[in-house]
């Protein structure tokens, strides 16, 4: 049975710690003794108070585009204004291409892979409704991981959903100033090998700790 502690993000499967698709990928990290994330990968580093802030808009944002995607809707004039314009590009975005979820951000488990995550969405979209789509939605800090993190939650979904289709994976930017939203879709297969990678470095780490 899987479990998931949101404020801690922390997944349980049979009481013990799994980890997440995030950590394992472990693009962000903060820097021990001092007050920045560094990328692990690039190098590029950001102030944690800023780092922090940014997430917390982030998953604010995640959270009411769940609420809408469930059908049961925001209420604009009740939340942070600074919300607003990207909340209207995910409404603009769903209405576009018809979108009918199957899972929003409901947490998965492969136990195959031993390893747990939420993808934002998949759902279903119009143009095609014998594929099925895994959206990954960004709002801030630019995420050359997207891909690799996709490729995770797609092993997620089709493992969870017992899914047969085909599966796409997609990268849905939501611009906070209200700007047209992106949906860019992800087709490199690499990305695959790279999460297996780092899932497989986690897990040869995590025993010899």
């Amino acid at each position: 049975m899987l479990t998931f502690d949101a404020d801690k993000h922390i997944y349980r499967w049979n009481g013990q710690v799994v980890p997440s698709v995030t950590e394992i990928i472990g693009a962000w990290l903060p820097v021990k003794g001092a007050d920045f994330y560094v990328n692990t990968f690039t190098g590029a580093i950001v102030y944690a108070d800023k780092f922090e802030a940014a997430g917390k808009v982030g998953k604010a944002i995640h959270k009411a585009c769940g609420y809408i995607a469930n059908g049961q809707g925001v209420d604009m004039e009740a939340i942070d204004r600074a919300l607003i314009p990207p909340l209207k590009q995910f409404k603009k975005w769903m209405g576009d291409f018809k979108a009918k979820p199957i899972a929003v951000e409901t947490p998965m488990y492969s136990v195959k892979y031993e390893f747990a995550g939420t993808p934002d969405i998949v759902c279903e979209l119009s143009q095609d409704k014998n594929i099925l789509v895994v959206v990954d939605i960004k709002t801030g800090l630019v995420n050359d991981m997207a891909g690799v993190q996709t490729s995770g939650y797609e092993i997620l979904a089709r493992e969870d959903l017992k899914i047969r289709k085909i599966i796409k994976r997609y990268e849905l930017i939501l611009p906070r100033d209200g700007s047209q939203y992106k949906f860019k879709q992800l087709t490199d297969k690499d990305d695959f090998t790279f999460f297996l990678s780092r899932l497989n470095q986690y897990n040869y780490l995590k025993n010899r700790r």
